[in-house]
């Protein structure tokens, strides 16, 4: 003997509607989200020292030095935006937390390097006003480099952590931040300590930041 049947009410007229539009959605591909990061952020690069001009002192920097700091800048980009984008094996989204705590660290690093290993002929302007000024220049440079990479980015990210989106997004602006001063490498020609550490490694703190305060404000309207 069989129970009683069990009747449900037809859906609703507001479910229909919302579904009567669904497509299929493409799965992420982070292979192809991370080239055209990269592919974006080397013509970034590209026009900014065009625009921007390189280091008058350029030729008579020591290979070593200018190999291990390019280097190093690098290295960071790409390891924060390959932790932003690209999951862990098995898994569908990036490591969010871990991401945006290795653009700290990313800071850290470069600052580090920065005061321990100065070369160069030019150093930063007498007096605390000037070396403000010459210190918010390469900021503000900086951050303008990192602008369209930081945006591709946060596009990139803004539904792969649903959790943590803004440790996802301080990652984002993190590696766009690294990049910049990959940039200001070429194009300043101040190689004092405490200059690149203040004004060319804060470009990854700053980027990230206004990365975060994007991420936060999304996250409020979508609320």
């Amino acid at each position: 003997m069989s129970g009683p049947e069990r009747s449900f009410p037809p859906p609703s007229e507001a479910l229909l509607r919302a579904v009567a539009d669904a497509r299929p959605v493409a799965p992420r591909s982070p292979g192809r989200q991370l080239a055209m990061l990269m592919a974006t952020s080397a013509a970034a690069v590209a026009v900014a020292l065009v625009v921007l001009g390189v280091r008058p002192d350029m030729g008579a920097l020591p290979v070593p030095w200018l190999a291990v700091m390019g280097g190093a800048w690098l290295v960071s980009y790409l390891a924060l935006a390959w932790m932003a984008l690209w999951p862990r094996r098995g898994e569908v989204l990036p490591r969010a937390r871990l991401a945006g705590m290795a653009g700290f660290l990313a800071f850290a690093v470069m600052a580090c390097l920065a005061l321990a290993w100065t070369e160069g002929a030019y150093s930063s302007a007498a007096g605390f006003l000037a070396f403000m000024h010459q210190a918010m220049g390469c900021l503000v440079s900086g951050l303008m480099v990192a602008l369209l990479p930081l945006g591709l980015a946060l596009m990139f990210v803004r539904h792969t952590s649903p959790d943590r989106p803004r440790w996802l997004a301080a990652a984002a602006g993190a590696q766009a931040g690294a990049l910049g001063g990959l940039a200001l490498l070429f194009h300043c020609p101040i190689s004092d300590g405490h200059h690149v550490a203040a004004a060319h490694a804060t470009v990854i703190l700053a980027a990230a930041m206004v990365a975060t305060v994007v991420a936060s404000i999304a996250a409020r309207r979508r609320a």
